[in-house]
């Protein structure tokens, strides 16, 4: 795998997301996936910033109208026109389903309003409406609740753990909420050492994993950024030098944030919304 597709990697299958109980609250969501070809709606994903909310939402969308999905995982082939086909460009594309993705960053309540009146009774849409608290800035909440309890297709939301209070409570309570861990910082080493070892093929023993992982305060996407700039070496491989490089030195151990390049995510996560 190249740099720019290691510091920009999303998870493919349902097995990448990391953390047990995760993995347990995923598993439910799959095994319908897998019977019904549907999911509970509308469902609310919410957790930290940076640990795949908006990723795990888009998957799920993926695993709705792949033509060859894994019979076991319920995992999104990758190959099919649907799978190839799901990219921002060709948002309100899809079938069976038509995939809607809103950006409530960018989205105002007249938006909202023309989303709630065209979709109202389509049972063949899926819509994802992502950083759903935005919407509390921008006074376009309210739209939705009647058409939460109207809509027959799927939708999905997302929104970070620490803003979940801005959502009004009606809204709250229309939703499946679906709450998201932050991993343990064994379980992102463990990761990324199969990764390294695998696909991403960078040297990186588990110690010094250890410490890349510490250091950034267990900021995954801090961790891929790093991992990348050791894919551009040569050899490909992560150390210590490498380490202090870019994060500051030594002296800069532990003081990672997790929440590292905040406002750069919500733009790179945030690319689509309602015109």
């Amino acid at each position: 795998m190249t740099p720019p597709e290691i510091r920009g990697w999303r998870p493919t299958r349902f097995d990448d997301f990391v953390g047990t109980r995760n993995r347990r609250v995923i598993d439910r969501l799959r095994r319908n996936l897998l019977v019904n070809r549907r999911l509970p709606s509308p469902l609310l994903f919410t957790g930290p910033f940076g640990y795949g909310k908006t990723s795990l939402a888009r998957l799920f969308l993926l695993g709705l109208n792949c033509s060859h999905p894994d019979k076991l995982t319920g995992d999104p082939c990758m190959t099919c026109p649907q799978c190839r086909g799901f990219v921002p460009a060709n948002n309100r594309t899809g079938h069976p389903y038509l995939r809607v993705e809103v950006d409530c960053t960018q989205a105002r309540r007249p938006q909202i309003i023309r989303l709630c009146r065209e979709f109202r009774l389509d049972a063949n849409a899926a819509i994802f409406l992502d950083e759903l608290h935005r919407l509390h800035e921008n006074h376009a909440q309210e739209p939705l609740l009647k058409f939460l309890e109207d809509f027959p297709g799927i939708l999905i939301a997302a929104v970070m753990a620490d803003r979940y209070a801005e959502l009004i409570p009606p809204l709250r309570e229309r939703f499946e909420t679906v709450r998201l861990e932050p991993p343990t910082a064994a379980d992102v080493v463990a990761f990324l050492a199969e990764k390294c070892a695998g696909e991403w093929r960078i040297h990186a023993e588990d110690r010094t994993l250890q410490t890349l992982v510490q250091r950034t305060g267990i900021s995954f996407r801090t961790c891929l950024k790093i991992l990348a700039a050791a894919a551009e070496r040569d050899p490909r491989q992560l150390d210590g030098e490498l380490l202090d490089d870019m994060l500051g030195g030594p002296s800069a151990s532990g003081s990672g944030s997790g929440h590292e390049g905040d406002e750069a995510g919500e733009v790179e996560d945030d690319e689509l919304f309602l015109e």
